[in-house]
C-alpha cells in the first residue's frame, strides 16, 4: 500500500490543556482519517510527525493535536531542547486515540541555600577622655566568626554631630548623613577581621558633663539574626575646677601657706646671722 501525505491545511488554537495551549493541525485527510495527540515534558518542544518512508506531514510545538491523517503508522521525532536530552523517536500504529508522549531529561542544578555567617563588631576609642576642641581616634573592627565568607556587608557608625566632627575616614568610608558614616566591607573570610581607623574632633563648646557616644554597626543579608552587630564606646570630658569654687580656694590657701612658711624661715635665718 502506498501512503500519500498532505501538508498542513489549517491551524486552530484550542482551549488551554494542562496549563498549555494545544494547537490543532489538520493534515487534510478524508473520511475515516485518524488523529493523534503529541505532548512533551517540558512542553513547548519542537516535533516532526512523519508517515512511512519519512514522508513529512507536520512540524510544530507541543502540546499539539493532529487530525485528518490518512495513514496506519507514523513516527514522531522530538527536537532538541537546551540543556536537555531529547527522547528517542516514537513509532505508533494509528488508531483511536493515539498519544505520543516525550519526556526530556533535563538535569536541574541543586538549589543552594543562601550562605549565612556570624560576625561581631568592636568599636574602641584610643583615649578615655577628651578636652573641648581636641582630636581623637577610633578603631572599628568587623570579625567573621562563621564558617562562610561574609559578603556584601556594610559597616557604619553614628554619633551626635553637635558633639563630634569626623576629620579623616579611611578604607573607602564616606559620610552618609550628618552623624553617620559607612563603609562597604570587602569579603571577609571565616576567622578574619576587617579593620579601619577614623579620626574626629570634639566640639569646642562641650559642657563639662558631656559624654560623647559613638555606635558601630555591621549589617548584611548574609548575617544571621543572632550576630553581634552593635558596639558602643563613650568618651568623657574631664571636669575642670570652676572659678571661685571650693577646690580652687583650697589650692590658693595652700599656696599662701607655703609662702608664709617660706617667709618665716627666711626671717629666722636672718635673725641667727
Amino acid at each position: 500500500m502506498k501512503y500519500i501525505f498532505t501538508l498542513i491545511l489549517s491551524l486552530v488554537v484550542a482551549v488551554p490543556l494542562a496549563s498549555a495551549q494545544v494547537t490543532v493541525y489538520d493534515a487534510g485527510g478524508g473520511a475515516g482519517s485518524k488523529s493523534v495527540f503529541i505532548e512533551s515534558d517540558p512542553s513547548g518542544a519542537n516535533f516532526a510527525f512523519e508517515g512511512p518512508a519519512h514522508t513529512l506531514v507536520v512540524e510544530g510545538k507541543t502540546p499539539a493535536r493532529i487530525v485528518g491523517i490518512d495513514a496506519d503508522i507514523a513516527t514522531v521525532h522530538f527536537g532538541d531542547m537546551q540543556d536537555c536530552l531529547a527522547p528517542k523517536p516514537q513509532m505508533r500504529e494509528l488508531g483511536q486515540p493515539v498519544h505520543f508522549y516525550g519526556r526530556y531529561n533535563c538535569p536541574r542544578p541543586p538549589t543552594s541555600e543562601p550562605k549565612m555567617t556570624s560576625a561581631g563588631v568592636k568599636l574602641s576609642a584610643h583615649q578615655a577622655e577628651v578636652l573641648p576642641g581636641a582630636s581623637m581616634k577610633f578603631t572599628l573592627a568587623i570579625h567573621n566568626y562563621g564558617t562562610d565568607i561574609l559578603e556584601g556587608a556594610i559597616a557604619s557608625i553614628d554619633y551626635d554631630p553637635s558633639l563630634l566632627r569626623l576629620t579623616a575616614i579611611h578604607q573607602g568610608g564616606k559620610l552618609a548623613t550628618p552623624g553617620t558614616a559607612q563603609w562597604n566591607i570587602p569579603d571577609v573570610k571565616p576567622g578574619e577581621t576587617w579593620t579601619t581607623i577614623f579620626s574626629a574632633r570634639s566640639s569646642r563648646n562641650l559642657p563639662d558633663t558631656a559624654v560623647i557616644s559613638v555606635n558601630g554597626r555591621v549589617t548584611g543579608s548574609s548575617l544571621v539574626a543572632s550576630a553581634q552587630t552593635v558596639s558602643t564606646v563613650a568618651i568623657g570630658v574631664p571636669v575642670m575646677p570652676a572659678a571661685g569654687s571650693a577646690a580652687q580656694s583650697m589650692v590658693i590657701l595652700g599656696i599662701l601657706m607655703q609662702l608664709a612658711l617660706g617667709a618665716a624661715y627666711v626671717h629666722r635665718k636672718i635673725s641667727l646671722v
